[in-house]
C-alpha cells in the first residue's frame, strides 16, 4: 500500500487489468460504471469515485498506460494515442488555469474580500 491509495487485493487488480486490456485503444473504451460492475459493484455512487481511484492507482503505482476520455477508460495502444492523450491533458490543464484566472479577475473586479 502507498500512503495515497487503499490496499487493493490481487483479484481486484487482476480483474481491472483484464477488463482494461480488453478495451485497448481510444475506439474501445470502458465506462467507470461498466468497470465497477465487473469488479462486483465497487461503487454505489453514480460518480464512481472508487473506480476512478483504482484507475489512478493502476497508472501511478502499477504502471499501466491507461487513458481516459469522455467515453471512458482504455489502454493506450500506440505512440499516436499517447501523444493525443497528452495533448488532451495539456488542454485540460490550460482550461483549468484559465478558469482559475477568471475567478481571480472576477474577485478583483467586484472587490470581494477587501
Amino acid at each position: 500500500m502507498t500512503d495515497k491509495y487503499p490496499d487493493y487485493n490481487d483479484a481486484t487488480i487482476e480483474t481491472a487489468v483484464r477488463v482494461l486490456l480488453s478495451h485497448t485503444g481510444a475506439d474501445s473504451p470502458v465506462t467507470s460504471r461498466e468497470l465497477s460492475e465487473e469488479l462486483g459493484g465497487m461503487d454505489t455512487l453514480d460518480s464512481t469515485p472508487n473506480t476512478r481511484e483504482l484507475i489512478r492507482y493502476l497508472v501511478a503505482v502499477e504502471g499501466y498506460p491507461i487513458a481516459a476520455g469522455s467515453t471512458g477508460y482504455y489502454m493506450l495502444s500506440d505512440e499516436d494515442e499517447l501523444l493525443e492523450y497528452l495533448s488532451s491533458l495539456q488542454n485540460r490543464i490550460q482550461g483549468i488555469q484559465q478558469r482559475q484566472q477568471n475567478v481571480i479577475d472576477a474577485v478583483r473586479e467586484r472587490g470581494y474580500y477587501g
